[in-house]
């Protein structure tokens, strides 16, 4: 029905074109045809400068200035911990309004160029008077500028609509996936299924399949440096930012001793965010690098010094810290990384791993009496870089198994042949 209605009014608005450039002539309409043409090209162009230049230093430095002013200070502290993180937050935000931008540099183009078509229309009349006399056929030439012209317009204003209903329903399903109140929003429902129907309309789907190259143009950007650089669409993009937006709202407030079963569901969607996008890696990776550099060195990020997960996990988080240090500055690394590393908190927060991390013996208990280590240990196996923690996997396994068999600590001797015995083994059979 909405496809319908929507066709019905491009159809009513091409009529008028056809009837007005008909009795306005052949010339005039060829003049405004050319000025509407002139208009949607120049709005193109405008719209890719608008963009080129929205990451510039000046510009960068300019909204911090202005951010300073008002205390609104969170773009120079991304700048001091991750330059590329504020470049791609500026981009990314250009990027979503470039289709409103065309369209709104194209109507101010077409109303500048209307100004200049009636002084040039006026001064010119007497001598278009005279050719509509003498060429009434031409009246015909004058109906396809105007149905050229109508074209032009429709094409532009359909751009941007096309182009935002098409992110529409991914906003909206994961508004609806999420944990806000807006989720229980019946409206945001009803607004979807209107939100559907256009996407599914013969109309929308025809515009979006002629112009779809043409709005990627104007919502993608260049990210990254040298053989990390790469070129993204937002449109593209759109589902595993709101993915990650919505894990991180999720998680956030709650303290890691407390993640359950939905924690996990949600450390998993960040994880998968990262796997469907190439955006989220390079926006994080400045900040994984200088995080862990920071904490390697002993010293805090941020104020923030580094987490202690209990005294049996703590060696193998100082080695995880040390692969991420290192796969930090190729994104392709620094995905499989996180990937990992939401699968592994994950299952340490769906085992109770994580909600005993300072109760030594509920730990033990955890560890020795569950699938969590093995399970950990495949993990960790898919990652050739995370296989270096499996030798602390493979200790602390051992030292399990040593006390779930009963075996004295203070039997020093006896303890640590058995424990290397069985540690090499299990070694071995990797």
């Amino acid at each position: 029905m909405q496809g319908t209605y929507l066709i019905i009014t491009i159809i009513i608005y091409l009529l008028i074109c056809v009837i007005w450039a008909f009795f306005r002539g052949a010339s005039r309409s060829k003049l405004r045809l050319i000025m509407v043409f002139c208009s949607a090209v120049a709005a193109y162009l405008g719209t890719l400068l608008i963009k080129a230049f929205a990451s510039s230093d000046k510009i960068l430095a300019k909204i911090n200035e202005l951010a300073a002013d008002i205390g609104f200070d969170v773009l120079e502290k991304f700048a001091q911990f991750s330059p590329s993180l504020e470049e791609i937050l500026l981009k990314s935000g250009t990027a979503i309004a470039a289709p409103a931008i065309f369209l709104m540099l194209f109507l101010a183009f077409s109303i500048g160029t209307w100004i200049i078509y009636f002084i040039l229309t006026l001064v010119l009349f007497p001598l278009f008077r005279r050719s509509e006399e003498k060429k009434m056929f031409r009246k015909l030439r004058a109906s396809i500028n105007g149905l050229l012209q109508g074209a032009i317009v429709v094409i532009v204003f359909m751009l941007p609509i096309t182009c935002y209903l098409e992110m529409a329903p991914i906003v909206a399903d994961k508004a609806l996936q999420s944990d806000t109140e807006l989720s229980d929003d019946i409206i945001l429902t009803k607004v979807k299924d209107e939100i559907d129907g256009f996407n599914s309309s013969l109309t929308v789907n025809t515009f979006r399949s002629c112009g779809s190259w043409l709005y990627e143009q104007l919502t993608s950007f260049s990210i990254g440096q040298g053989e990390n650089k790469t070129t993204v669409c937002i449109t593209d993009e759109v589902g595993a930012l709101f993915d990650f937006v919505n894990g991180i709202a999720g998680l956030s407030g709650k303290d890691i001793t407390e993640y359950s079963e939905h924690e996990a569901d949600l450390i998993l969607g960040l994880g998968e965010s990262f796997s469907d996008s190439r955006l989220l890696a390079t926006a994080t990776s400045d900040l994984v690098y200088n995080m862990t550099s920071a904490w390697k060195n002993g010293e805090t990020f941020a104020g923030i010094s580094e987490p202690s997960v209990g005294e049996m996990l703590d060696p193998m988080f100082d080695k995880l810290i040390t692969v991420f240090n290192e796969s930090s500055q190729d994104t392709e690394k620094l995905s499989e990384d996180i990937i990992t590393v939401s699968k592994l908190v994950s299952t340490l927060s769906r085992y109770g791993v994580l909600a005993n991390t300072s109760n030594t013996e509920a730990l033990t208990k955890v560890l020795s009496e569950s699938n969590a280590v093995t399970e950990i240990s495949d993990i960790l196996s898919e990652n050739e870089r995370m296989k270096v923690i499996l030798t602390d996997l493979t200790d602390l396994s051992v030292d399990l198994l040593a006390k779930s068999l009963g075996v004295p600590e203070e039997n020093t001797e006896m303890y640590n042949d058995m424990l290397s015995a069985i540690a090499g083994s299990l070694t071995d059979t990797r």
